[in-house]
């Protein structure tokens, strides 16, 4: 999963299975995402930051390290829990909000669309057709089997992506359809990213080969080109840390139960910090 922008993801819903707790197998991710942009030549790209993803007991805990923010997905309940630690904040959301919400943004680029046709320039037009490519996002799509690298391009966003093949079919699925649920909700949480119809092409094409991403670099080429690379370490066991860090989370917002705000509250006040976030 990449992000772009102020807390914005790559590595990345629409109806997700509730999947049995006793018989979910459980799954830790993490990831690293790096500038590729600033990559000094000769060096390594710098750090933008790191999460960790733990799948377990019918939830989704996805954290991350420098903004102290925990996102909990039940998929059974079709619902975000997000925890600022930071703040002592927490807010919920559900996937049909986060959806009313992606209409309401379409339905907004579609009135910017007219906007910029109307003015004969040549930035307008491509802000226009930019805007037309998130709300209906065509690639060319390719897939090397010997090197298991798997590429979708367009004129404006660019996915290079090496897969593995996973543990089982239910552990991808899963992956997927949180990577689904998180890409859609980052859009609306942070409106100045892209709209997520991109990312959720991606995951398509991941899961009709039944594949899971290793790593993910992500071009967007709008007003500016930027490049960021997500790289995935995927196990398929918890460690004694990982369910340290669950119990902690789950205690923490047990402490934090009043001190829950309005979505709108919670994000004016992300977005205020400007901090990079996955996508």
């Amino acid at each position: 999963m990449i992000l772009l922008g102020a807390r914005t993801t790559v590595l990345v819903v629409i109806g997700i299975t509730a999947l049995s707790p006793v018989t979910a197998e459980e799954i830790r991710v993490y990831t690293r995402v790096s500038s590729v942009d600033s990559q000094p030549r000769g060096g390594q790209p710098p750090e933008v930051f790191r999460s960790l993803t733990l799948f377990h007991a019918g939830k989704v805990y996805d954290y991350i390290d420098h903004s102290q923010e925990i996102t909990i997905f039940e998929p059974a309940h079709h619902r975000f829990t997000l925890v600022d630690e930071a703040r002592r904040q927490v807010t919920e959301i559900t996937q049909d909000e986060v959806r009313r919400y992606l209409s309401l943004a379409e339905d907004e680029a579609a009135k910017l669309i007219q906007d910029f046709q109307r003015t004969d320039s040549p930035a307008s037009r491509r802000a226009a057709a930019c805007l037309e490519f998130q709300i209906s996002p065509v690639f060319e799509t390719s897939f090397n089997q010997q090197t298991r690298r798997l590429t979708l391009q367009s004129d404006f966003v660019h996915y290079d992506v090496m897969t593995d093949d996973g543990s089982s079919a239910e552990a991808r699925e899963r992956y997927l359809a949180f990577a689904d649920a998180t890409a859609q909700l980052n859009s609306v949480l942070h409106p100045q990213s892209l709209l997520p119809k991109s990312r959720l092409a991606l995951n398509g094409s991941l899961r009709s080969r039944q594949l899971l991403p290793t790593s993910v670099t992500l071009t967007v080429n709008s007003t500016r080109q930027q490049t960021l690379k997500a790289e995935h370490e995927i196990g398929w066991k918890l460690t004694r840390i990982d369910r340290e860090f669950i119990n902690h989370w789950e205690n923490l917002l047990r402490q934090l139960g009043s001190s829950r705000v309005p979505f709108r509250q919670y994000q004016q006040q992300q977005l205020s910090t400007e901090l990079p976030r996955k996508r």
